[in-house]
């Protein structure tokens, strides 16, 4: 069951952002080549993948990506990870829509993961999860880690996702309960995906983790294992302290 569920997984790694918070390094390479004990981050994140046997990987470069074109084909040449420009100043959204052209029709749900971060979550609980069993239209992976990029509250029975806010305000919900932080991984159903993700205004986490949310279709996964992202030049710090 496990193994016929990640056959149908597609992933995206997104990589297009231009790394300005990183100051000078940003400005030479992107920040998914930031190397780390010998290998860049996007090393890293495609083992990990590989480690859970995903055979399909979509990278949608932009912002220096060129670098990462070259660097996938020397590593790896494999016929698993299609990369390709996506433009420098394309929306996230659009990323995702111009990955998703590119999906072989076998592949009936997508994972999406950012290439700026470190993941040691266990994802078979995801590829386990109900979505496969057409239960759901999203999961995310969640942690306790205190992330930026929002949040999940149960209320009533039903799953709600709540986007960025200062980390006191969130971490407990109103009766005292401690809220998961949502990781930045995602897996969608691709036929919701495909048919929502041109209506996306702003932000596709929101727009769509809501429009699941409110026909009691979103989930998630809670994992407590290690998460690293890099922001920040003092990100980078504490990478070569470890």
């Amino acid at each position: 069951m496990l193994k016929d569920n990640i056959k149908k997984v597609c992933v995206i790694i997104l990589c297009g952002g231009k790394g300005t918070r990183l100051g000078n390094l940003g400005k030479k390479i992107n920040k998914t080549l930031i190397k780390y004990k010998g290998h860049p981050l996007i090393y890293y994140i495609i083992k990990y993948l590989y480690k859970f046997k995903i055979d399909k990987i979509i990278i949608p470069y932009g912002y220096k990506g060129e670098q990462i074109k070259k660097y996938i084909f020397k590593k790896f040449n494999s016929k698993k990870i299609l990369s390709f420009n996506a433009g420098v100043n394309t929306s996230i959204d659009k990323r995702i829509k111009k990955s998703i052209n590119l999906i072989e029709k076998e592949y009936e749900y997508v994972m999406i993961l950012n290439g700026d971060s470190f993941y040691n979550f266990n994802l078979n609980k995801l590829f386990n999860s109900n979505i496969f069993k057409k239960k759901t239209l999203i999961n995310l992976v969640c942690t306790k880690l205190p992330l930026n990029y929002g949040f999940i509250e149960k209320k009533n029975k039903k799953i709600n996702f709540i986007y960025r806010k200062k980390f006191f305000e969130y971490f407990l919900d109103s009766n005292g309960n401690k809220n998961f932080f949502y990781s930045g991984i995602c897996i969608i159903n691709r036929k919701f995906l495909e048919k929502n993700i041109n209506k996306v205004k702003t932000n596709f986490e929101i727009e769509l983790f809501n429009k699941a949310s409110k026909i009691n279709k979103l989930d998630y996964i809670y994992d407590n294992n290690s998460f690293f992202q890099i922001n920040y030049p003092k990100d980078l710090k504490s990478l070569k302290d470890d």
